[in-house]
């Protein structure tokens, strides 16, 4: 769908409005994750608590990478950009958010005990967050890779697909994070970070 096509108002719905479904679907991971983890405990539900912050910054570097790369894209389709260009500009947002996924791997694995130590967390509280984290950090590429590739699609004026990708992950999410944390069958019963695996 061409964004430069048609009434301005239905241009921007035809994005915005399916977004939100998205949105709030991301969201309610972190509900998710609160509330099964909740089941294992307070020490457990105060140690996840703590992750909250870090992830939500990072979750805001991967929107910020991929405002970049959709605000470069679009204005090459507005420009009428060859679609060589276009691939151009794809393939080196994808690469720098795989550079960008590898680099707060190793700043998140290295300094994630003493940031959260930082933030008051200690004893048990602060083992479990720290350990949490690192699993967490270990796949932070599945999180910023995808959030990159959505504002990309965004750009060419589709706001169904990022959608629909970003609702199917959430539901994914939740229904596999009892059977991580919990155990089924041959999974084992990994607890709190059952949640970050998942």
């Amino acid at each position: 769908m061409q964004l430069t096509e048609g009434p301005v108002r239905q241009s921007f719905s035809n994005v915005w409005i399916p977004m939100i479904s998205g949105v709030l679907a991301v969201k309610a991971i972190g509900v998710s994750d609160a509330y099964f983890v909740g089941q294992l405990g307070e020490a457990r539900l105060a140690a996840i608590s703590y992750t909250f912050p870090v992830v939500m910054t990072l979750i805001s570097l991967a929107i910020g990478l991929s405002a970049g790369a959709s605000s470069v894209l679009s204005r090459a389709i507005g420009a009428d950009a060859s679609a060589e260009k276009q691939a151009e500009i794809v393939t080196g947002a994808a690469g720098m958010a795989v550079l960008v996924s590898i680099a707060m791997s190793v700043l998140g694995l290295l300094f994630i005990g003493p940031v959260l130590s930082l933030m008051g967390a200690e004893g048990d509280i602060l083992k479990n967050a720290t350990w949490f984290m690192q699993i967490w950090f270990g796949g932070v590429i599945f999180l910023v890779l995808p959030v990159a590739t959505n504002g990309m699609l965004r750009a060419t004026g589709d706001g169904v697909s990022p959608a629909i990708l970003m609702s199917g992950t959430a539901i994914l999410n939740i229904a596999i994070n009892p059977v991580f944390i919990f155990g089924l069958g041959p999974i084992p019963e990994l607890g709190m970070q059952g949640a970050a695996v998942a």
